[in-house]
């Protein structure tokens, strides 16, 4: 889901996973005095976070009834392995990418029977799993 969410405290915002992604990487090249200022009474906890594998990666349709696509969006290179196991841990795809930044991953469930899997992602250092749902 891709949403915006405002409350009226002004250190208080959420962003989706992209958006967070891409301001991020807009405020280190265009401002990055903004994101270390100390202009303003807000505590930054999560400017940080915000480049890790977990906050560069949308899976999606989810549900999906046999075309799955990963969109990954790293801040920087990486070697990745990504793998897809069934809900009783059998690995049904597997692949390496290489020096890889950005770009969509287009995964074919259409061979496998519908239930729940679990996408693996990992990097060097770091590793994120999000479940899916197979349903036709």
């Amino acid at each position: 889901m891709n949403h915006m969410q405002w409350c009226t405290d002004k250190c208080e915002t959420t962003f989706s996973k992209g958006q967070a992604t891409r301001l991020y990487a807009a405020l280190n090249v265009l401002r990055p005095s903004i994101i270390t200022s100390k202009t303003t009474s807000c505590i930054s906890t999560g400017v940080s976070n915000l480049t890790t594998l977990e906050n560069s990666i949308d899976v999606y349709p989810n549900p999906t009834n046999a075309e799955l696509f990963i969109n990954l969006n790293l801040v920087k290179v990486n070697n990745l392995i990504v793998s897809v196991t069934n809900i009783v841990g059998q690995e049904v795809f597997k692949t390496i990418l290489d020096n890889y930044q950005q770009g969509n991953l287009k995964l074919d469930l259409s061979g496998q029977v519908n239930g729940i899997y679990f996408i693996t992602i990992k990097s060097s250092d770091e590793i994120v799993t999000r479940k899916i749902v197979l349903s036709r």
